[in-house]
C-alpha cells in the first residue's frame, strides 16, 4: 500500500492523455520501479489505476515519482490523501523510443489494469 498527498506534477501524462495523481518517491519506500494495476483509495471513492513507480525514462525532466493514472475519476486531486493498493505487477519501466509510443503502451497498460481490477474492485 502506497499512501500520500496528492502533489503537483510535471503536466506530461496529461498531455498524452492519461493524467496522473504525483505522490512523492519516499511513499513507495520498499516498492520495485515499475508500472501496476492498483486500486486507488480517494474522496471516499475506490478506482482502478495504472501506477507507475520509478524514474519516468521516456521523459525523465524531475525526480522519481509515483504517479497514479486513475480510471473513470477525474476530480480535482491535489492535495487530496491518496492510497495505492498494488494488485499486480505489470512490467518494468522502459525508455521507450518516442511519446507516442508511450502513449501506445500506457493504453495497453489501462487495458491490462481494467481487466485485473474487475476482478479485485468491491472486495
Amino acid at each position: 500500500m502506497i499512501v500520500g498527498r496528492v502533489a503537483h506534477g510535471k503536466g506530461q501524462g496529461g498531455k498524452i492523455g492519461f493524467p496522473t495523481a504525483n505522490l512523492p518517491i519516499d511513499c513507495a519506500q520498499g516498492v520495485e520501479y515499475g508500472v501496476y494495476a492498483a486500486r486507488a483509495i480517494i474522496k471516499g471513492g475506490c478506482y482502478p489505476a495504472v501506477v507507475n513507480v520509478g524514474a519516468h525514462p521516456t521523459l525523465p525532466e524531475g525526480a522519481p515519482s509515483v504517479e497514479a493514472h486513475i480510471l473513470d475519476e477525474s476530480a480535482e486531486l491535489y492535495g487530496e490523501e491518496l492510497a495505492l493498493e498494488l494488485l499486480a505487477y505489470l512490467r518494468s519501466e522502459r525508455k521507450f523510443e518516442s511519446v507516442a509510443q508511450l502513449g501506445r503502451q500506457i493504453a495497453s497498460d489501462v487495458d491490462a489494469a481494467r481487466q485485473i481490477c474487475a476482478r479485485h474492485i468491491g472486495e
